[in-house]
């Protein structure tokens, strides 16, 4: 074989394993082909449209959080406070559901957050509504355009120290434009204070120790139970219900007081709360012509109520001797 022609083709082969090696890749290489990129966004639960703030409900984490009360206090601009909701920096608020003026509180807590389908937060309700409007917030749950009976039962049990217990159960039934309803509430609340407070008084050089020592407990049993009846259709709305509210409720304050090592003063006081209200309320309202509004609200309420309170002390105390040091 010619000397030239095997230099030759070592020299080729040599050429061909170097370029096959360059493209071959290291193990350890951070070079890597990706074939396909998929990169997914979960869309905000709330979004600007104008100046109108809607909130989706549905797929989102405030669809898991209880009821509509606790999806509100998560919304921008809204505040939620003792069952109030109020918007910020606004102070006349009109709240409508599936398209109907709110009319008691206590229907934001019926509702769940699971059944919320939109809510949209006006903040220029502009000539649709009154003049003194500052906000409009416009609620619509996933049941509205379901016919048929439904029910939703929410029980909340909570412990500070001493045991509460709240249960909401909701009945309703809708027929076309019709919605009928039964709506019960009892609240248990069981709540107790207690601690000691102790204070030094130096007058003329004279140190004087003051002290005292609570125990307040305060269980108390609300209720609410509420029928009636929504009728809306276009822009008319009508209907009236019936609500009465029981309340039970025992306040028991006891503790001491001493001065210095004088023996201590007790007292005990006992409070007690009998109280009942009846409710019944009628409204009406309709729009004519996109510009004439018609809206009567009428309400009857009777409520009575006692309470009774006993006190009493013992032990002794000389609180006259500090006040003639004191003198």
């Amino acid at each position: 074989m010619n000397t030239k022609t095997f230099i030759t083709g070592l020299t080729i082969l040599f050429a061909f394993i170097t370029a096959k090696a360059q493209h071959q890749a290291v193990p350890d290489s951070l070079t890597h082909e990706l074939q396909e990129i998929i990169v997914t966004a979960k869309q905000p639960a709330t979004k600007l449209v104008g100046s109108t703030l809607v909130s989706t409900i549905p797929g989102s984490k405030l669809a898991t959080l209880g009821n509509a009360l606790d999806v509100l206090a998560q919304l921008p601009m809204i505040k939620v406070q003792d069952d109030a909701v109020c918007v910020i920096g606004k102070n006349n608020l009109e709240i409508y559901i599936n398209g109907r003026e709110m009319r008691d509180e206590q229907e934001l807590r019926q509702i769940l957050s699971s059944n919320l389908k939109k809510v949209e937060l006006l903040m220029a309700p502009g000539a649709a509504y009154a003049s003194t409007t500052d906000a409009v917030l416009k609620i619509t749950t996933r049941r509205n355009f379901i016919d048929g009976l439904s029910a939703t039962n929410q029980l909340r049990v909570q412990r500070r120290r001493k045991w509460s217990v709240m249960d909401d159960l909701d009945l309703s039934y809708r027929a076309a434009n019709w919605d009928l309803f039964v709506n019960s509430s009892v609240n248990y609340n069981n709540s107790l204070a207690k601690g000691s407070t102790t204070n030094a008084l130096t007058y003329e050089g004279t140190k004087t120790v003051v002290g005292s020592s609570q125990n307040n407990s305060y269980p108390t049993a609300t209720g609410v139970v509420k029928a009636g009846f929504n009728y809306a259709k276009g822009t008319q709305s009508a209907g009236a219900y019936y609500r009465y509210n029981p309340e039970h409720g025992d306040f028991k304050n006891s503790g001491t007081e001493w001065i210095d090592n004088n023996p201590a003063l007790r007292r005990d006081i006992d409070k007690h709360i009998r109280a009942h209200s009846h409710l019944a309320s009628v409204y009406y309202e309709n729009t004519f012509a996109n510009k004439y509004r018609i809206h009567f609200d009428g309400d009857f309420r009777i409520s009575e109520g006692n309470s009774s309170v006993a006190a009493g002390s013992t032990g002794k105390c000389k609180i006259s001797d500090l006040f003639e040091e004191l003198g």
